[in-house]
């Protein structure tokens, strides 16, 4: 049976802002809905992110970086072997999102290809356009989140905000109810997720020690919030903000 998690209607503040706490402090976890991010450029950036999986392995693997936060590829690993990823370090530069496209080699064939036609016609404005507005979102989620710490009017600006794109390949039957990834804890303050509608296995833990799953919901983003965010001494730490994604 799938875990009930709240639903946060960002039209609805001040009224939703207890069942945000209570949601925040409790599950950890909550779907965002009236968000303002268009249907359809997120039907773009879905496409967009299975044509960058698509892309020939051997260009995916130049591009490997010790450290998945500096903005490159994760291939799959004996740990994670369902797992791969990209990122963008830093969702609100610009200029990160055209280096990620640039870092991905690709030649002027394969952007006027067929397999790549969605990504390649127009890499960089859709990513630009899509992770600007991921942008926005985060930044009124993580803003009514702060407010429901009793942190009212604290500034995001200066904390980093990474974009991070995930396949998990479970290819075949005997893959399914394999793990993607072992349980964990997100490090950061808040972690925004753009489920596929269409498939599940998504899991968290509930106040038992038990994992339960979370199905998609068309067109609402699910939020974890992390190990930052429950620090009661988050808004001494200018000095050194810690991180968002999404």
């Amino acid at each position: 049976m799938a875990a009930p998690v709240a639903v946060i209607d960002l039209e609805n503040f001040p009224a939703d802002l207890e069942k945000l706490a209570a949601a925040a402090a409790g599950q950890g976890c909550f779907r965002i809905v009236k968000h303002g991010m268009r249907p359809s450029l997120e039907a773009e950036m879905k496409a967009v992110t299975r044509s960058l999986f698509e892309i020939p392995a051997e260009v995916k693997l130049l591009n490997i970086n010790e450290r998945i936060d500096n903005g490159s590829y994760v291939p799959p690993t004996k740990m994670g072997r369902f797992f791969e990823s990209f990122s963008i370090y830093d969702a609100a530069s610009l200029a990160d999102v055209h280096a990620f496209c640039s870092i991905l080699q690709v030649s002027e064939y394969q952007r006027c290809g067929v397999l790549c036609f969605t990504f390649l016609l127009l890499p960089a404005e859709i990513l630009c356009e899509c992770v600007a507005e991921l942008y926005g979102v985060m930044m009124n989620v993580a803003g009514k989140v702060a407010e429901s710490l009793g942190l009212n009017g604290y500034s995001f600006e200066e904390w980093a905000c990474g974009a991070r794109l995930h396949l998990y390949n479970f290819k075949e039957e005997e893959d399914i109810g394999s793990i993607g990834l072992p349980g964990h804890t997100d490090s950061n303050f808040l972690t925004l997720v753009i489920e596929d509608d269409s498939v599940g296995g998504l899991e968290i833990m509930n106040a038992n020690k038990d994992f339960v799953a979370i199905d998609p919901v068309p067109g609402a983003f699910l939020v974890f919030v992390g190990d930052a965010a429950k620090d009661k001494d988050i808004h001494c730490h200018d000095d050194k903000p810690a991180e968002m994604d999404m």
